[in-house]
């Protein structure tokens, strides 16, 4: 008869990047047994804020500053479509608006009958006030998917939750992915140095 050895979730955790690091306070609140949670380029908001942001950080340039603002205002009213926020007569109105401007060109439509994606309302922020377990947040300085207030916004709420066992790393020229940007030599990625040693000693400074 063949026996399974089980590790009990008091003695591991879980670790997201991204989509899956804004899950993490979600699972810590869930699973309250796990020790700990490592949550990775996480952002503060839902995650349709964060696809608004990178598309605005993509297109800023091509668009200018003098029209960015209202272009994004746009793109996003494409995205609520998408999430199930908003109706497609909303974008067919503002099509009419603005279709005739230069910036209109770099907006993404969805077609009518494209399936809804209802999570890209989710956000983190809600389970954040609710989990106890210590908390690793590890955020780039580079990262253009997030915004780049994330850090600051989380920090806040687990301060005002009364969380005391969390800790924050920002690592300098680290994007979304954790890999260092070099605009010298940008064909090759690496990550960056301090990313996994950063979480190690983290977890070995863990109280049992």
């Amino acid at each position: 008869m063949s026996k399974t050895n089980q590790i009990p979730l008091s003695r591991i955790g879980i670790k997201g990047s991204s989509q899956g690091g804004i899950k993490i306070p979600y699972i810590l609140s869930k699973l309250p047994e796990l020790k700990f949670g490592i949550s990775v380029s996480c952002p503060s908001g839902t995650l349709l804020e964060s696809d608004l942001n990178y598309w605005r950080n993509l297109n800023i340039d091509k668009i200018g500053k003098e029209n960015i603002n209202i272009a994004t205002k746009t793109q996003k009213l494409c995205y609520e479509y998408l999430a199930g926020i908003t109706t497609f007569q909303s974008i067919e109105n503002i099509a009419k608006k603005y279709n005739n401007q230069s910036w209109y060109n770099y907006i993404w439509i969805p077609e009518k009958e494209v399936a809804k994606d209802e999570k890209l309302r989710f956000s983190g922020i809600p389970y954040f006030k609710t989990a106890k377990q210590p908390i690793l947040l590890i955020q780039g300085t580079s990262d253009v998917v997030i915004p780049e207030n994330s850090y600051k916004v989380i920090d806040q709420i687990l301060r005002k939750a009364g969380n005391k066992s969390y800790h924050f790393v920002i690592l300098k020229n680290a994007s979304h992915s954790m890999t260092i940007v070099d605009n010298n030599f940008p064909y090759f990625q690496k990550i960056a140095p301090a990313y996994l040693s950063e979480i190690t000693k983290w977890i070995d400074n863990l109280k049992d």
